[in-house]
């Protein structure tokens, strides 16, 4: 059958996160870049956060959960500041977050990929850099979902390894076009929200990219699955495999 004949390709192109959750469409991208994210998490903007009044907030916490915020300075969290600070990579966070978001707006325009890259899904990879390419080169998942947009936020600096940047992804879209050989279903897709990261070698290059790690399976309508899987998932063109269907019950 056609989606049998498909199956090798579309084992690789989980890696069409880069079309089915990195992709962002031209007229998201520049503003996009204009958003104001914060370079790494910062901590004491946190705390400063958590200390907010009910008077400030407008809200009506149950009295011992507000009495529980003062318990939010002794919540064990490392010195990202002083993490960065002893950090030896050339490229500091804020400069490597705006690398990453330049990156997600550049696809197949710009050559980012190093020699030794690697690319790392869930189900799929590692793959090297012209196993990646080929797999790209053989999937247009835009004309399946036109609209197809990544909802990319919260991007930071890991600060376990400074060369990486984490950010989200929460992939919608309308099955509005042919998809291996299927009609549309016009079913509106709503992908949980994933982890993805990029990261670089000191000239800017990636050396790595993950994509698809489902944060919270319960979400959408793709049966907690990520990355290309999700979306096929949702529109009846699941695969018969562990990575290509939801996850069975776990015993309790």
């Amino acid at each position: 059958s056609t989606m049998k004949m498909q199956l090798r390709p579309m084992l690789l192109l989980q890696a069409m996160a880069a079309a089915g959750c990195l992709v962002v469409q031209p007229t998201h991208a520049s503003a996009m870049l204009r958003t104001s994210y914060p370079s790494y998490w910062n901590p004491m903007q946190a705390r400063s956060t958590l200390r907010l009044s009910v008077a400030e907030t407008g809200t009506q916490l149950r009295p011992d959960l507000e009495e529980a915020l003062k318990e939010a300075e002794n919540c064990p969290e490392v010195d990202v500041e002083a993490m960065f600070n002893t950090s030896t990579f050339p490229i500091p966070p804020e400069k490597l977050v705006k690398l990453a978001k330049a990156y997600v707006a550049t696809q197949g325009k710009i050559d980012w990929l190093a020699e030794d890259f690697r690319f790392v899904a869930p189900v799929v990879g590692p793959l090297g850099k012209q196993e990646f390419l080929d797999a790209l080169a053989g999937f247009d998942i835009l004309t399946a979902f036109p609209d197809l947009n990544s909802n990319n936020h919260d991007f930071r600096v890991c600060p376990f390894e400074p060369n990486r940047v984490w950010y989200s992804v929460k992939t919608e879209g309308t099955h509005t076009g042919p998809l291996l050989g299927k009609d549309p279903t016009y079913i509106k897709v709503e992908a949980p929200v994933q982890a993805h990261s990029v990261t670089f070698n000191e000239k800017g290059e990636i050396t790595k990219l993950t994509i698809g790690y489902v944060m919270d399976r319960e979400m959408g309508n793709t049966g907690g699955l990520g990355g290309i899987f999700g979306l096929l998932y949702a529109v009846g063109l699941g695969f018969p495999f562990p990575g290509g269907q939801p996850r069975e019950k776990e015993v309790q």
